[in-house]
C-alpha cells in the first residue's frame, strides 16, 4: 500500500504543539470528571453525533442505517466488526479512493499498528476528527499520570504532611481522604514536567 504523505505521527505532533502552551492538567481532569458524571448520556450523544456526521459513508449506508442515529437502530443494523471486515475499505482508501467510504470526512493519513494483535500489523485510517480524539485521550491520560506522579513525589518528600494514615504512596484512597490535597500543598519544583507527552 502506498504511504500517505502526511503521517499520523506528524498530525498528532502538530496538534500537540498547538495545545501545549494552554495545557493545564487539572482543567483536563475537571472536564473529564464533569463528562463522566453521566457517562451513559455522553455515550448516547457521542453515538448520535458520529452516526449523524457519517451518515453518507458507504460503510453505514450499505448496512441500511438510512441516516438513523439512535442506539437501537445502530445495534440492529451494524454488526460487530473486526479489522478484516473493514480492510477492503482501507485498501481502497490507500489506493487513492477519496469517496466517503468509512467516514464522511476525508481520511488524511494511514498508520501502521505494532502488530501485537494476531501477530499481524494492520493499517489504521485517520481523519482530523480521529486525530483530535486521539490527542484528547493522550492529554487526559497524561493529566492523570502527572497527578499521580506528583502525589507520589510529594508523599515521599513530605511524609509527615500526608493526610493519609498508613496508606501506600501510590495515590490510593484511605478513609475517604484525597491524596491530591498533599499534592496541592507541595512545591511546584517537585512536580513532574507539565507539558503533554510527545506523540509517536
Amino acid at each position: 500500500m502506498p504511504e500517505k504523505k502526511t503521517t499520523t505521527t506528524t498530525l498528532l505532533q502538530q496538534q500537540q504543539q498547538q495545545q501545549q502552551a494552554a495545557f493545564c492538567g487539572e482543567a483536563v481532569i475537571a472536564e473529564f470528571e464533569s463528562l463522566t458524571r453521566d457517562a451513559a448520556a455522553v455515550q448516547r450523544d457521542t453515538l448520535r453525533r458520529i452516526l449523524g456526521d457519517n451518515a453518507t459513508a458507504e460503510y453505514l449506508r450499505c448496512r441500511g442505517l438510512a441516516g438513523r442515529t439512535d442506539a437501537a437502530s445502530f445495534r440492529a443494523c451494524v454488526p460487530l466488526a473486526t479489522h478484516a471486515d473493514i480492510e477492503p475499505y482501507i485498501t481502497r482508501i490507500a489506493d487513492g479512493d477519496t469517496s466517503a467510504l468509512l467516514t464522511a470526512n476525508p481520511i488524511t493519513s494511514i498508520s501502521l499498528s505494532s502488530g501485537t494483535t494476531q501477530g499481524k500489523r494492520k493499517y489504521l485510517p485517520f481523519n482530523q476528527e480521529l486525530v483530535k480524539s486521539t490527542m484528547q485521550i493522550y492529554r487526559t491520560s497524561y493529566a492523570f499520570r502527572n497527578r499521580y506522579a506528583h502525589v507520589h513525589t510529594c508523599m515521599s518528600s513530605h511524609p509527615t504532611s500526608s493526610p493519609i494514615d498508613d496508606a501506600p504512596t501510590t495515590g490510593t484512597m484511605n478513609a475517604g481522604r484525597s491524596p491530591w490535597r498533599t499534592a496541592r500543598r507541595c512545591s511546584s519544583s517537585t512536580a513532574a514536567a507539565s507539558s503533554p507527552p510527545r506523540a509517536g
